[in-house]
């Protein structure tokens, strides 16, 4: 289940990125019922707002903005049906356990296979003992971290009711229920895009979280839509998203205009 929540988790993420590419820090910061709102429009379309004070933003501005509806089914299962797990999942150590793949009984069946392992009885697909030990050695330490870090992570999620948090790696155990960092959102959003990439053309690309706005802005301005309107939904300057667009202009980009009359003299001239 643990497996099933980091990837929905990742997955909204990477979606609000590419349709709505605004800081990180205002996703990473979001609360529902503080700066994230459920309503419904005069249409009696379901849909989320964000309402970010100015002292909560970067650039000290009011932040008021409507995501877009594609946005709203899947952030209702995320908020409704997912995030909610995590409070759930952390009031008993069964539950915690379990959430991680662990049964009832699980540490005292991998201490004794860990034992066996050591004293030469190895099952019929463990071929070389050094492997079989460390691999078991492996899970229980990792058992044994998510035993002791319930606690710790009961107290996470009591101070962070973010709809994002941190999920942990097995040797961070801890760190779940916390709220995001830049670093924990830029190597989620970053490998996350790798691996997709990966799958469809083979290879992966390093995208960052900054990068989308980067993307966003150079794409709108190819359709031709307001730049000025988009640029103030995702929190800077047209000027900056002018800046931005350019930056990503490949050498194909600037010469496909110019590359069929660059000796015709300009006919507005």
């Amino acid at each position: 289940m643990a497996s099933i929540f980091k990837s929905w988790q990742v997955y909204i993420i990477v979606k609000y990125l590419t349709f709505c590419p605004v800081r990180q820090e205002e996703i990473r910061s979001l609360e529902l019922g503080k700066n994230i709102f459920r309503k419904v429009d005069a249409q009696g379309n379901p849909h989320y707002e964000v309402e970010i004070p100015p002292e909560e933003n970067k650039n000290d501005l009011d932040r008021n903005y409507r995501l877009p509806d594609l946005l709203t089914k899947d952030l209702d299962t995320w908020i409704y049906v997912w995030r909610p797990m995590a409070d759930q999942v952390v009031k008993s150590l069964d539950s915690w356990l379990e959430f991680w793949g662990f049964r009832p009984g699980a540490l005292e069946k991998l201490q004794q296979k860990l034992a066996e392992a050591g004293a030469g009885k190895l099952h019929e697909y463990a071929k070389e003992q050094e492997k079989c030990i460390k691999n078991y050695a492996r899970r229980v330490n990792g058992l044994q971290r998510r035993i002791a870090v319930l606690e710790t992570v009961r107290a996470n999620l009591d101070q962070n009711k973010s709809i994002f948090v941190m999920t942990g790696k097995s040797q961070h155990a801890d760190a779940f229920g916390k709220l995001h960092d830049e670093g924990t959102i830029h190597s989620l959003v970053t490998r996350a895009v790798a691996r997709a990439r990966t799958q469809l053309l083979g290879s992966p690309r390093h995208t960052n979280p900054h990068a989308f706005r980067h993307i966003a802005d150079k794409h709108v301005r190819m359709l031709g839509k307001d730049p000025k309107a988009f640029d103030t939904l995702i929190g800077h300057s047209e000027e900056m998203g002018d800046e931005y667009a350019e930056q990503l202009m490949s050498e194909r980009d600037l010469t496909d205009a110019i590359v069929n009359n660059w000796w015709e003299e300009d006919s507005q001239s």
